[in-house]
This record gives C-alpha cells, structure tokens and sequence, in this order.
C-alpha cells in the first residue's frame, strides 16, 4: 500500500494551495479534488469493511476490464456518486479529518479479506485487490488535474 501512502501524502502536499483554481483545467478548486479523493478513499474502505466476503460473486464487466487496463479516466466524462461530491463550502478542518482518517483506511485495507467487496456503479463488483486499483487510478487521476490547475 506504499504506493497509496505516497499519493494520500501528495494530496497532503497541495492544502496549502487548495484555492487555486483555472476553468481551463476544471471548474472547481483544487480543494473540491482533494476532499473528494479523500471521500473516495473513505466511503469505498468502509464499503469493503462492511461487505460480506462470502457474497462476493465474480461478474464480467467489459469497461472495468478497458478502465484497469489503460489506466486512464477520461476528463468530464463520469459523474461522482453523490456521497463522495463534496459539499458547496469545504471546511478545511473536516478536511484534515477527512486526511486523517484515509492515512487510516489505507492501513485497513491491508488486513480485510481478498472477497471483501463494494458496488462500484460503473464497474460492479469490485473485490478488494481490484478496489485497492480502483483507488490508486482514481486518485492519480485527481492528482494530474491538480498538477495541471497549477501549471
């Protein structure tokens, strides 16, 4: 999970420029990716601690298969789940909680069984191998958007 460790710790490192924004590169600041990367992380551990791993059941699903195999989420194009969009006015603190409690989860995810699963609403199932994927993609992909608000 060192490579997970790493990216939460690069959100970390963009707090202190969490205002900047540039519609060219996305419409919100760069502190609506980081809370929202954040809440990713978060709902999608407490997701895979809540499963059943004994129901997880194997489905084939063609856009995970192309999504985990370029790596790549094109900009614009999906909409987040509501639980995981932050709200209008993000308060800082809450965010550093937010922070905090994802440096947990990461290491919660170490210890929960390979059939621990959540329902993707794209992707479907997603076991915990697949989901711990899921996350560093997704987080990569918010990390470049911010590196490209601040270019």
């Amino acid at each position: 999970m060192k490579s997970l460790d790493r990216q939460v710790e690069l959100l970390a490192s963009y707090f202190s420029q969490s205002n900047a924004k540039n519609l060219e590169v996305s419409s919100v600041p760069i502190i609506w990716h980081l809370d929202h990367s954040l809440r990713v992380i978060n709902s999608i551990t407490r997701a895979l601690e809540q499963s059943d791993p004994l129901k997880f059941k194997r489905n084939f699903n063609f856009w995970r298969i192309v999504f985990f195999t370029t790596k790549y989420i094109p900009r614009g194009k999906a909409k987040a789940p509501q639980q995981v969009k932050p709200e209008q006015q993000i308060n800082f603190s809450e965010l550093k909680k937010r922070l905090n409690y994802a440096l947990e989860n990461i290491e919660k995810l170490t210890q929960l069984p390979n059939n621990a699963h959540f329902p993707h609403p794209y992707f479907g199932q997603l076991n915990l191998k697949q989901s711990k994927k899921f996350i560093r993609i997704h987080t990569k992909h918010h990390l470049k958007i911010i590196e490209d608000i601040l270019k």
